[in-house]
């Protein structure tokens, strides 16, 4: 039986059940670090994008964030609700909503990227820079590795 078989007969010896329970359990401790500022990892993402590039759309965000459009709406909806961010019509397809954030906004990312800073230290404590480096350049090939499955369809990546 092959290595990938084994695996669906023990999820637990695969990549991707390991990869799904990490970013689980990741996101959980950086929500519960976040719930004091009345935060989610999503909202808090939402508005480190917005601060990137302020007066992108919501289908612009959604793309550079590789998620689903409802999803950024259903987040900037409750950033609005919070007072986070602002919309503009733009000026000249006033059908497209820029968005930007305010005051209230660019201190709650603030305090929530230095809330993130702890917990990312804690997480990585046991790593040294290197390992730390190495772990984020093998995440970042299965990253592409998975986006060339997604583009070439249910086949798998040619090459090495």
């Amino acid at each position: 039986m092959s290595e990938v078989m084994d695996g669906l007969a023990n999820p637990e010896g695969l990549v991707s059940r390991a990869l799904w329970q990490t970013q689980h359990a990741v996101e959980q401790a950086c929500d519960d670090a976040l719930a004091s500022l009345g935060m989610t990892t999503t909202l808090a993402g939402t508005l480190a994008f917005l601060a990137q590039r302020p007066g992108q759309s919501a289908a612009d965000l959604a793309r550079r964030a590789r998620v689903a459009p409802q999803s950024v709406a259903k987040a900037v909806a409750r950033l609005d609700q919070l007072g986070m961010v602002r919309r503009e019509s733009h000026p000249v397809h006033g059908r497209i909503v820029r968005l930007y954030l305010t005051d209230t906004g660019r201190d709650t990312l603030e305090a929530a990227t230095a809330v993130i800073g702890q917990v990312e230290q804690d997480l990585c404590g046991g790593f040294d820079a290197r390992a730390r480096g190495r772990l984020v350049d093998q995440l970042q090939r299965l990253r592409e590795r998975a986006e060339q499955l997604r583009a070439a369809g249910s086949g798998a990546p040619k090459g090495g």
